[in-house]
């Protein structure tokens, strides 16, 4: 079981842009495994609506430890798709309190289904496909974010 994801702060002036003109802020993140073992990510943050809308639509890689984190600003329930998105993706849903509440492996490229969990999260975060289940992520892990006050150490 993953103990802890922690994520620092938007990495100063960094941003990357995607086809339409979005951009998004960058920051890095580590992922802390029940046996310790830490995995560094670079995540670029979905934070407007505008960047949410985009997500990772159009991209023909992305590589492992590499990362978008979804945060919605508030707890609702949220459906993903795969529209326009040409890469599988692993996704992770986090609860209010930073808690994985729900996981979607390998969700496939242009997939329309809407995927989540029952309940509401604040926050998503889209990985490679497979990275779930090669980094051992699941539900009950922790997020912290202070910066998106997701969870409170």
């Amino acid at each position: 079981m993953l103990a802890l994801l922690l994520l620092g702060m938007p990495v100063r002036g960094a941003q990357a842009q995607l086809q339409g003109g979005v951009t998004f802020p960058v920051g890095t993140a580590t992922l802390v495994g029940h046996d310790g073992r830490q995995h560094d990510l670079t995540v670029e943050l979905a934070l407007t609506p505008e960047q949410r809308m985009q997500g990772l639509m159009y991209r023909t890689s992305l590589q492992e430890g590499r990362g978008m984190l979804f945060d919605f600003g508030e707890t609702l329930v949220v459906r993903m798709w795969m529209k326009n998105t040409l890469i599988p993706l692993d996704m992770v849903f986090f609860a209010p309190d930073g808690r994985v509440v729900g996981l979607v492996r390998q969700a496939q490229p242009g997939d329309l289904t809407p995927v989540g969990p029952a309940g509401p999260v604040r926050a998503v975060l889209e990985l490679p496909g497979g990275q779930v289940d090669k980094w051992g992520i699941s539900v009950g892990d922790r997020l912290t974010q202070p910066s998106l006050t997701l969870a409170k150490p």
